[in-house]
């Protein structure tokens, strides 16, 4: 699967047979700049939509509360990185 976008309430990514509201639990390793601590991800993941384009639009669920401060952390530097170039 290859991630399209990603905020911090969820990701969007290709339709690869999916159906509305199905949900499964995923892991994913972030590459956060000048970040040393553990960057893996995981949290629950639910479809909320699928586009014309057939574009999955998903949100987070089932996150504990350091994975927010990680996801968050990562757009904070994703969102720096951007307005730097």
């Amino acid at each position: 699967m290859w991630v399209l976008n990603i905020s911090a309430g969820g990701i969007a990514f290709n339709n690869n047979g999916f159906k509305l509201f199905d949900f499964d639990f995923i892991t994913f390793t972030l590459d956060i700049p000048n970040f040393k601590g553990n960057s893996t991800f995981y949290s629950g993941l639910r479809v909320l939509r699928i586009d014309n384009k057939k574009i999955c639009h998903c949100i987070f669920e089932h996150c504990s509360l350091e994975q927010h401060e990680l996801i968050h952390k990562y757009v904070l530097e994703m969102q720096k990185n951007d307005l730097a170039h």
